[in-house]
């Protein structure tokens, strides 16, 4: 049954109205087919008590795993969504599980509404971009830390609501944890980048003497193999400064980890 349930409902509320009115209309004016509007007000009453489960059935969050436990429910295994009529609804008794349908429904709503916000949860950080600041013409420096920190505070604080959820369940659970995951990958990873450019900035101007690096070849070394991951990474991130493009770089936060090793040492 793919038909659109508000429309359905919207229309036959109409039709009753309609009914009622031209019942009226045609007591006083033609009382001799008057019961015609009577009968017919009757009929779309009847059917009027089958719009709560065609609800039901139309819902868009119904997916096939929910559709099976209706199946269950009513006892009619092969009885396939597509093919469900108001006429099948009353010959299979829908009505008779209206309870159990309904709460089935509402579980696939709920799981429909985290859906959704996953979704746009995604999608909001699909488009978040790093803001880039020139560095002495030579390379730039992230700013706007807090606002990158507090966007995935706030997502990742949201995911875990979510999961606390009683229908978040199976491949939407799964897909949520995986969520839940990479953004605390990205956080952990702009915490790396952030101590880093700390530690960089107040360095690079000292190793930009070639009197260090001969007086501390290794750290000179050190610092070297920083500043190119540096100028690399911010290149990249000039180039498309999406978040999660800089978080699914290969080994980027291994990298940065190791850069603080290093820094710390010099």
């Amino acid at each position: 049954m793919k038909q659109d349930a508000g429309l359905i409902s919207t229309t036959v509320s109409g039709y009753h109205s309609s009914c009622f009115q031209l019942n009226k209309k045609l007591s006083d004016d033609y009382p001799e087919v008057a019961d015609v509007a009577t009968a017919l007000r009757k009929n779309i009453e009847e059917f009027i008590e089958y719009v709560p489960l065609i609800k039901c059935v139309c819902s868009e969050a119904m997916t096939d795993e929910d559709w099976r436990e209706i199946q269950d429910v009513v006892k009619q295994p092969a009885l396939e969504r597509e093919d469900v009529t108001v006429e099948k609804i009353k010959q299979f008794e829908f009505k008779k599980y209206f309870e159990e349908i309904e709460e089935i429904t509402m579980r696939a709503e709920k799981k429909f509404s985290l859906a959704k916000k996953l979704k746009t949860m995604r999608e909001e950080m699909k488009v978040f971009q790093l803001t880039l600041f020139p560095y002495k013409g030579k390379t730039f420096v992230l700013k706007a830390y807090d606002e990158v920190n507090a966007k995935l505070d706030d997502q990742i604080v949201t995911t875990q609501a979510m999961l606390g959820s009683q229908f978040m369940k199976g491949k939407l659970r799964n897909e949520t944890k995986g969520w839940e995951t990479k953004l605390n990958n990205m956080s952990e990873l702009i915490d790396e980048v952030c101590k880093c450019q700390k530690t960089w900035m107040y360095l690079e101007p000292i190793f930009a003497s070639d009197d260090i690096h001969k007086q501390m070849p290794q750290e000179g070394n050190w610092f070297k193999d920083v500043d190119n991951l540096w100028k690399t990474t911010m290149d990249a991130i000039d180039n498309d400064p999406g978040i999660i493009d800089l978080a699914e770089r290969e080994n980027i936060k291994d990298s940065f980890k190791d850069a603080n090793k290093k820094l710390d040492r010099i």
